[in-house]
């Protein structure tokens, strides 16, 4: 997948080309979520085979006694709450001048 023209059919950034082209952000950085913006640009965000409805339990032989997949569900549960408190802001915040300017984030 080509990033940035992904990111902008999402509507999270606008490209401009040319000599002074680039990219800008569409919405605010305080509002772009980091666990938003991976849900919406990972192709698949299974951890195991047995996440996709397809493949909900096709071929697996301990599907109906297995505890992993539970645990891995709850694990990646707790994953996206922690990534969904965090914005595009607080990943510039600070020390990240270069981040910023790159991402016009003022």
């Amino acid at each position: 997948m080509k990033v940035v023209p992904e990111l902008g059919r999402l509507g999270y950034v606008d490209t401009v080309r040319g000599r002074n082209g680039g990219l800008t952000l569409r919405k605010p950085a305080e509002s772009i979520r980091i666990g938003e913006v991976l849900r919406h640009t990972e192709e698949t965000l299974a951890f195991v085979e047995c996440f996709t409805k397809l493949d909900a339990g096709a071929g697996c032989r301990i599907d109906g006694s297995c505890r992993l997949k539970g645990m891995l569900a709850e694990a990646q549960r707790a994953f996206f709450e922690v990534l969904d408190r965090y914005s595009l802001a607080d990943v510039v915040e600070g020390r990240a001048a270069p981040l910023r300017r790159l991402l016009r984030v003022v």
